[in-house]
């Protein structure tokens, strides 16, 4: 399969509820967006669930909801070929292997993918962020697959601690061949193939609320992202995963079992003790043990999955519990019994060590933060600024939460309220989380003139927004007259605001073709005055002037004048 440099972008991206995580800002609201559909079947050819992707700006967001697989971790993968076809004894095995462009080794091979984690009814329900490829990118020649396998992925981490001998009785140290293209995640349980277009469905994903969180802060106290645990039922815990400030790749992902992050700057986080509930298990089956977080290129990990391995009343007992991502990928204790090791008093033995028992050798500790409920907003201040208006005219509402000593307050829930302009009532968009610095924002969708308001509880923002459009009719020049040149718009916005955004878009077609393109976005000068140019596509009808203004705490509404010239 080769990489293409093309890119499938999506009119919006899926920023999950409650973690807020994808290329939204943290604490972004639910939006819809057209995703790709891979259906999971079994050897036998049951349907066992859907894998969903969606793409912006080079990351893809997997969704993944499947049912049927053993209780446990499981490989999950991007395999070379678009096929799903093979024998009993070997199924799928058309798929070829990893995808693998850059003939990296297993870790490191652009098809890898999180593990994904079955809960005891056999239920995953998963989703994480990935750079590793692009949808247009497996859209190759001759496609690509999707394989979950039956046994768990050690991510190509086998220690140089650990020798193999080879078949034509050569040995060596760390990772044999075959871990190295596969991570020895055993046979091939379900595949799906990738469809050559994005057919649908559309999605929409629930905002969550939280029962508790983790603020995530660096050995040097940064802060770097947010953990939040709701209950799901009466037997499982759902986990949203905002980190930053990590290396890109895999990373060890774990409870611990005491709520401190205390260390040295050699050891740092050593006080959150071992993993929780490791008693008499090896690691893979600790009740802390959780899928690794993959970062991308920017250092992010997003990610949120189901787990039954614990409740929030274990996490939260008399000694609390910590939330620790290390700086390697978590092998998850599968080191075949092909591999031997040789223990510091001379004995010696094969497959997994001690160490690797109780670690899964994730590596130094790189971002810890301790659970807690978080406090009741009593002395929260909130603020609701100008919204930002993103391509595809789709407004990006940002806010900030500050406590009582005026610092950022984060994972503090904030439901957003909005009214379609000249409507006198209000109703509520969407609920974001303010992030660890105390920011907040809510997407909106694409070609919304509204009014907008934020509240904490009984607490309504300081400020509110209009937007206001304001629709001009192409009379001079005469439509379609410009197409191919530059077309300079000015106006001035009453009041005269300074600073305010002000977009330009186009309509073009008539009737059921009628489409709405956006050009481009300035903002005004002193006085309320703007100048924004742009060239005119084929078709054009009509302009589209907008813009958001606020004045104080007042609502107020704004007009505009536009002269073409």
């Amino acid at each position: 399969m080769r990489r293409t440099s093309s890119i499938i972008t999506a009119v919006a991206f899926v920023a999950l509820g409650g973690g807020g995580f994808a290329t939204t800002p943290a604490g972004a609201s639910p939006v819809v967006v057209p995703a790709s559909q891979i259906t999971l079947r079994s050897a036998a050819g049951a349907d066992v669930g859907t894998v969903l992707l969606s793409e912006r700006d080079g990351q893809v967001h997997v969704r993944v909801r499947a049912s049927g697989l053993a209780p446990g971790f499981h490989g999950f993968h991007v395999h070379s070929v678009g096929q799903c076809d093979g024998s009993t004894t070997t199924p799928f095995s058309s798929a070829g292997g990893h995808w693998n462009p850059d003939s990296a080794t297993h870790g490191a091979h652009d098809g890898d993918m999180p593990p994904l984690y079955a809960n005891a009814d056999g239920a995953v329900t998963e989703d994480f962020v990935t750079d590793a490829f692009t949808v247009a990118s497996l859209r190759d020649s001759d496609g690509a697959a999707v394989i979950v396998h039956a046994g768990a992925d050690n991510l190509g981490n086998i220690p140089a601690r650990y020798t193999f001998t080879n078949p034509d009785g050569s040995t060596g140290t760390g990772p044999d061949t075959t871990t190295k293209a596969t991570g020895d995640a055993g046979a091939r349980f379900a595949c799906g193939v990738l469809p050559t277009e994005n057919a649908g469905p559309m999605f929409v994903n629930a905002t969550r609320s939280r029962a508790a969180r983790a603020v995530l802060r660096t050995p040097s106290g940064g802060s770097a992202g947010i953990v939040r645990f709701n209950a799901v039922g009466s037997d499982r815990v759902h986990v949203s995963v905002d980190a930053s400030g990590l290396t890109p790749g895999f990373h060890g992902f774990h409870v611990h079992s005491v709520g401190q992050c205390d260390g040295t700057t050699a050891s740092p986080f050593t006080s959150a003790g071992g993993h929780l509930g490791a008693g008499g298990n090896d690691h893979g089956k600790h009740a802390g043990d959780m899928p690794a977080l993959f970062a991308t290129a920017d250092g992010k990990a997003r990610a949120e999955f189901d787990t039954d391995a614990y409740s929030l009343a274990q996490v939260l007992d008399a000694d609390g519990g910590a939330l620790v991502i290390h700086a390697a990928p978590d092998n998850l204790a599968n080191i075949p019994a092909r591999y031997s090791f040789t223990n510091a008093d001379g004995s010696t033995g094969t497959g997994p060590d001690a160490a690797t028992k109780a670690t899964g050798d994730s590596g130094g500790r790189s971002l810890c933060g301790v659970v807690a409920v978080p406090p009741p907003p009593s002395t929260i201040g909130l603020r609701l600024d100008v919204p930002v208006v993103t391509a595809g005219n789709t407004p990006v509402l940002l806010g900030t939460v500050k406590d009582a000593a005026g610092a950022g307050a984060p994972d503090v829930e904030v439901t957003f309220f909005a009214k379609k302009y000249g409507e006198s009532s209000y109703s509520s968009i969407g609920t974001g989380f303010s992030d660890e610095s105390g920011a907040v924002s809510l997407v909106v969708g694409p070609n919304v003139q509204t009014a907008y308001v934020a509240r904490v509880g009984n607490l309504a923002s300081d400020r509110a927004l209009v937007l206001v459009n304001a629709r001009v009719t192409v009379t001079s020049p005469a439509a379609g007259s410009t197409v191919g040149s530059t077309t300079i718009f000015t106006g001035r916005l009453l009041p005269a605001y300074v600073g305010a955004p002000v977009g330009l878009g186009v309509y073009t077609g008539s009737g059921a073709s009628r489409r709405y393109t956006y050009l481009g976005q300035t903002t005004t000068t002193s006085g309320g005055e703007f100048s924004i140019s742009a060239t005119l596509p084929t078709g054009t009808a009509a302009y589209v002037v907008y813009t958001s203004a606020r004045q104080g705490t007042r609502r107020g509404s704004a007009s505009l004048t536009l002269t073409v010239r």
